[in-house]
């Protein structure tokens, strides 16, 4: 298959954050996120709080995409995620329930708060750090996370019921996306770590995988996980579907199953 703004100065921004915005306006980024917007203004959509408008980078450098469906806008996460940082108290002031966080998500002039805290919560949130465990045990470093969908909302369901009942919608984001895959040099494999996400994606592609069971002796029931490639003009992404979202799927499992599997990579 051949897939062929600068941001808004805040007060109180930290410095060590400053080289990543001026990476976002690399050519790859800039161009997917001026077409996201862009698509989301010309449907008029009325998912709230809407689009994220803040994206964060995607080095030429990187090798694998861990992908989700869309991100979250729960303000019970914000708050966790938050309550180790410096930028707690500052924030605080302007999101204090879930009303003024979708108000705060859905605002384009607080870009940089948002990256910012979507940097936090690859640093600290449970569900980034157990991915990115999972990554390091496929012996994958060289990654970053990305979301098919960059639209908040908490209700995942809810979201992609809205997209089926909008497909030019759905479409033209994920043809943004297979467009975004296409000008990233380096990108050897798509990686979901959410049957969900890998399901929607290979339903929405076409795509049949190779159903690879693995037999795991840290648990009763084989883990199944699933696996395609796409053919660009040059070279071939790999996609890769592991189910490590169960509850019961802990540590012992993810260790096993990635020891048992790291040679599909």
């Amino acid at each position: 298959m051949t897939i062929k703004t600068k941001p808004s100065p805040i007060s109180n921004f930290n410095s060590i954050f400053e080289k990543d915005y001026e990476d976002l306006n690399t050519k790859n980024m800039y161009k997917y996120k001026k077409q996201i917007i862009n698509i989301y203004k010309n449907f008029g959509s009325n998912l709230n709080p809407g689009i994220r408008y803040a994206f964060q980078k995607i080095s030429k450098k990187t090798e694998f995409l861990i992908l989700g469906i869309n991100p979250s806008n729960s303000y019970q996460r914000f708050k966790n995620v938050l309550k180790n940082s410096i930028h707690k108290g500052r924030l605080e002031k302007v999101i204090y329930d879930q009303k003024s966080y979708d108000n705060f998500l859905s605002n384009e002039d607080n870009e940089d708060d948002i990256t910012l805290l979507k940097k936090l919560a690859h640093k600290h949130h449970p569900h980034f750090n157990k991915h990115t465990d999972f990554a390091h045990l496929l012996d994958i470093y060289n990654f970053e996370f990305f979301d098919l969908f960059p639209i908040w909302m908490i209700d995942q369901d809810k979201l992609l019921y809205e997209l089926e009942n909008n497909l030019k919608l759905k479409n033209k984001i994920m043809t943004a996306f297979d467009e975004l895959i296409y000008r990233l040099p380096n990108l050897k494999g798509l990686l979901f770590f959410n049957a969900k996400a890998g399901d929607y994606y290979f339903k929405h592609k076409q795509i049949q995988p190779k159903i690879i069971s693995v037999k795991l002796d840290t648990q009763q029931n084989n883990s199944n996980l699933k696996k395609a490639e796409i053919s660009l003009e040059n070279r071939v992404i790999k996609i890769l579907c592991f189910g490590i979202g169960g509850q019961t799927f802990g540590k012992k499992q993810r260790e096993e199953l990635a020891l048992k599997s790291k040679r599909l990579i």
